[in-house]
């Protein structure tokens, strides 16, 4: 076995070992909401070559890592091996098209989206390199109309040549120009890694040699019909890619109900002295960044959750120490009428020295709103939940916290869930009570496990097996559609 060869296949082995089997987070979008939230899903690399993305034992995505046996090489393992990070996209999106003799990509290639074929996207390969124009489809490309977004340019060897543009339901919303080496260079509008409908964020500035330089602005705009506006602004040295001085920077997920600001200043690229948090023009959070650590937060901050809008007001309160949490930090949420206040639901401690929560803890849902109040109570011990965890939840403001499930984590400290659980579904709220039952072993769901929908008494709609080896659903099953409510009380068979 050549050099060459045996250094390929360790790359393989070494990406094997690198991912394993593990919780990956990928983006998921809520059409009703016009919002995208986080979801977890499990993906295993195997021994023999494939990448298996699954979700509460359902299978959603098999791939296989192409390496030619034959050749003793590993074909474009960049571009096969990249882990998908939008759950549409993973379920849905498959590549179409045809290998050379030498097992390289050659001709045509374009998508294939839930059977049917996007015919304008794609473009030409040759000897395994992209040529010629392309259309690609950006991360955040979801097949419902409003989400569809583009980029189209041309291909060199491999490498992004000329001018690319972008569109957004079917609108051009500019793009910019790479030199012969791929980079960006001059002037660009480019959009944000969340841009959709109702998150429709660009920056403007100017690149040098593939690096960003000068006055870099950020503008918002609601929807396609009105204006972008200017919400934010800062500079980049003349280096390239290196944040200076005053910046205002809006939020990762910023959308129309969720217009959160960030504004403080930054040396040598970190964050340094004092940063504010606003919402709809109202300071509401912020604290200190170390003056000659750069970077690391220091003393009280009060924080916003991933996902902070309008009816999920949740923020933290506590203190950092060298950059990491340490003692009493408290969970607040605020309703979203005007008069109303941040009251706290939850908290806990974090110990003095890693950051890691250990005793008693309160904590708020991922999905937790005005109609889904929803709080986990139970023990931690070295930043792992041991022991029994309960699930409870607030029907109305006026109601007290009430029981709805729970269940064990072992004692160990591994965090795995063990034994009967009563869970709550992703979307459970007050038109959508719906709770799981079940039995874990070592943290996979395994046996029987029931579906059962809490409107005027606790009925039981669904059931299922989960096999005792993988997890992996079984058999017959009766399954919920997806945003199955009061108003949707249908069940798939």
């Amino acid at each position: 076995m050549n050099s060459d060869t045996q250094n390929n296949l360790i790359l393989l082995k070494s990406m094997i070992q690198k991912y394993g089997t593990k919780n990956y987070e990928v983006k998921q979008l809520d059409q009703i909401l016009s919002k995208l939230f986080k979801a977890n899903i499990l993906v295993q690399i195997t021994q023999d070559n494939r990448i298996i993305y699954s979700q509460d034992g359902v299978i959603l995505r098999m791939q296989m890592i192409n390496y030619n046996y034959a050749s003793e090489q590993i074909q474009d393992t960049s571009k096969d091996f990249e882990l998908l990070t939008n759950k549409e996209q993973i379920n849905y999106l498959y590549w179409q098209g045809e290998y050379d003799q030498n097992q390289q990509k050659g001709g045509k290639w374009t998508v294939i989206w839930k059977g049917e074929v996007l015919s304008q996207v794609g473009g030409y390969y040759r000897y395994g390199l992209k040529q010629g124009q392309w259309c690609e489809l950006i991360m955040n490309y979801w097949r419902n109309n409003r989400y569809q977004i583009y980029e189209i340019g041309e291909y060199y060897n491999d490498k992004k040549y000329g001018k690319w543009i972008y569109f957004h339901d079917n609108q051009k919303i500019s793009g910019g120009w790479y030199n012969e080496n791929g980079q960006k260079n001059g002037k660009w509008n480019e959009l944000s890694d969340g841009f959709m409908n109702e998150s429709q964020v660009i920056y403007i500035g100017e690149y040098k040699n593939g690096k960003k330089i000068g006055i870099w602005n950020i503008l918002y705009r609601w929807n396609k019909n009105q204006p972008f506006k200017k919400i934010g602004e800062g500079i980049y040295d003349q280096i390239g890619q290196i944040k200076i001085g005053r910046w205002i920077e809006s939020s990762d997920d910023l959308f129309n109900r969720s217009q959160v600001l960030y504004f403080g200043q930054y040396k040598v690229g970190q964050k340094v002295g004092k940063w504010d948090i606003y919402y709809a023009s109202e300071q509401i959070g912020g604290g200190l960044y170390d003056e000659e650590n750069y970077g690391n937060k220091i003393e009280i901050w009060i924080e916003l959750r991933d996902g902070f809008w309008w009816d999920s007001k949740v923020i933290y309160c506590g203190q950092y120490k060298n950059d990491k949490k340490v003692g009493r930090w408290d969970v607040l949420f605020k309703r979203t009428d005007s008069f109303s206040k941040y009251e706290q639901l939850g908290g806990g401690q974090y110990d003095e020295k890693g950051s890691f929560k250990f005793g008693s803890w309160t904590e708020l849902s991922d999905g937790f709103s005005i109609n889904s109040k929803v709080i986990y109570k139970g023990e931690y011990k070295n930043d792992k939940k041991v022991g029994r965890w309960d699930i409870y939840y607030q029907e109305t403001n006026y109601d007290q916290f009430k029981q709805t499930g729970g269940g064990s984590y072992d004692e160990r400290g591994e965090g795995f869930k063990i034994g009967q659980w009563i869970e709550i579904s992703d979307g459970f709220e007050n038109d959508s009570k719906l709770t799981y039952k079940g039995d874990y072993k070592n943290g996979r769901k395994v046996g029987r496990w029931d579906s059962f929908w809490n409107w005027l008494g606790n009925k039981k709609i669904a059931e299922g097996y989960y096999d005792e080896k993988d997890s992996i659903k079984v058999g017959k099953w009766i399954e919920l559609i997806d945003g199955f409510s009061l108003l949707v009380s249908r069940i798939q068979r």
